[in-house]
């Protein structure tokens, strides 16, 4: 819903219960276990807030690698690339 924090739209009935048990709790000892409880339901179901994204793919590596001209439009393509001796040879120097 526009002007709420729940970025990815949770719609759970079990988890708006928790979270008005957390709201109303009568003393620290049930907000806790309530606490815990929102804690284990939430991390159950695996949710995941996308908070970053960025179209480039960044990859850190030894220059020792033949990658082919073409690339995919989509993905880093790991398994077309080879291992170049002269390349790594240039590391093993330290040119």
């Amino acid at each position: 819903r526009e002007g709420s924090r729940n970025t990815i739209g949770i719609k759970d009935e079990a988890i708006d219960h928790l979270i008005d048990r957390i709201i109303f709790a009568k003393d620290r000892e049930e907000l806790v276990a309530v606490v815990h409880a929102l804690d284990r339901v939430l991390m159950w179901n695996e949710f995941v807030v996308p908070q970053f994204y960025s179209a480039d793919i960044r990859t850190a590596r030894w220059n020792r690698f033949g990658r082919p001209e073409v690339t995919p439009d989509y993905g880093i393509a790991f398994m077309s690339w080879w291992y170049d001796a002269e390349l790594a040879a240039k590391i093993t120097s330290g040119n």
